[in-house]
């Protein structure tokens, strides 16, 4: 009799305590259960946010048309030999790993930098997002991550801070206009930039200063060192970076089709309790899966 009233003493203890804890986390958030996992997640720009290869592609087709003028759309014959000898013939892509106009056109650096300025404003304010990129990174917030974005856009880092500063805010307000459409969380404090040639190291360095979980990124460069010294690489599938296999990493590798597949891997992370583990149910992605150990000392770093 003794054992039955103990041992029913003890589950109202426990369900007293549960509901008081349950009571403590509704009152802190108005009514929603407070959250509280918490991880990091730092994303490229280019070529992340947005399809850097798409508009690359667009501007080719755009400066290149692929007929030539017919003749009899013109009633000057004139005019029909100063068209048709403006006419260009279009490059082809000569190396489809890389993502620079004048290295996957094979067309002159000058060429490339003329088109760069001809068609900055569309890329810096027009230019969409990829789908979901936004959507992805607002729900990421709502599942507790922090987000930062990590950049080396052309011209952020110019030598005259006139221009810098004139690409840096308007990044920051195609980042405004795309995020706010979605109340995701982003200010300049948010953004870091680098220098193109330094981008692979500083990332790294910078996911370190912020124990980042994931580093969302395509080029091959930055996703290899960050795999080697900082965190979780996620990377969006392109010419240029599939036939990238990292070998022996610290950290784990996942390939995605889209941010949809990207927004899975966030679900999954903190529904499965940061276990890196748990993210090998996600059939779409090519993760290379280390002990959970990995992670718990990373976990312990922080704490300590």
């Amino acid at each position: 009799m003794l054992y039955f009233t103990y041992q029913w003493g003890l589950e109202l203890f426990i369900k007293e305590l549960l509901l008081t804890y349950v009571g403590f986390l509704l009152d802190k958030s108005g009514g929603n259960i407070v959250k509280s996992i918490e991880f990091v997640v730092c994303s490229d720009a280019d070529g992340i946010l947005n399809d850097l290869t798409a508009f690359i592609d667009w501007v080719i087709d755009n400066e290149y048309p692929s007929e030539m003028p017919l003749k009899e759309e013109y009633k000057n014959y004139l005019r029909y030999l100063l068209q048709k000898k403006k006419h260009r013939k279009r490059p082809e892509i000569i190396n489809p790993v890389e993502y620079g106009i004048a290295k996957r056109y094979g067309v002159h650096k000058l060429t490339e930098l003329v088109l760069r300025l001809k068609y900055i404003e569309e890329y810096f304010n027009v230019y969409p997002p990829r789908e979901g990129a936004f959507e992805t990174l607002k729900n990421a917030q709502d599942l507790g991550g922090t987000v930062k974005i990590l950049t080396a856009r052309v011209f952020t880092m110019n030598i005259l801070p006139q221009i810098r500063q004139i690409a840096r805010d308007s990044f920051e307000q195609w980042v405004h206009t795309f995020g706010s459409a979605n109340d995701i969380a982003l200010t300049g404090e948010d953004i870091y930039y680098f220098k193109e040639n330094k981008s692979g190291l500083r990332k790294s360095e910078v996911c370190n200063e912020l124990n980042a979980d994931f580093l969302i990124d395509d080029k091959p460069e930055n996703i290899d060192r960050a795999l080697d010294h900082s965190c979780d690489v996620i990377a969006i599938e392109t010419e240029y970076n599939k036939w990238y296999q990292p070998k022996d990493k610290k950290y784990n590798f996942f390939r995605v089709k889209n941010w949809e597949q990207i927004n899975q891997i966030f679900e999954n992370y903190v529904h499965g309790g940061h276990d890196p583990s748990n993210l090998s149910l996600i059939g779409y992605t090519e993760g290379i899966i280390k002990p959970q150990i990995l992670r718990l000392e990373k976990d312990m770093k922080i704490a300590m």
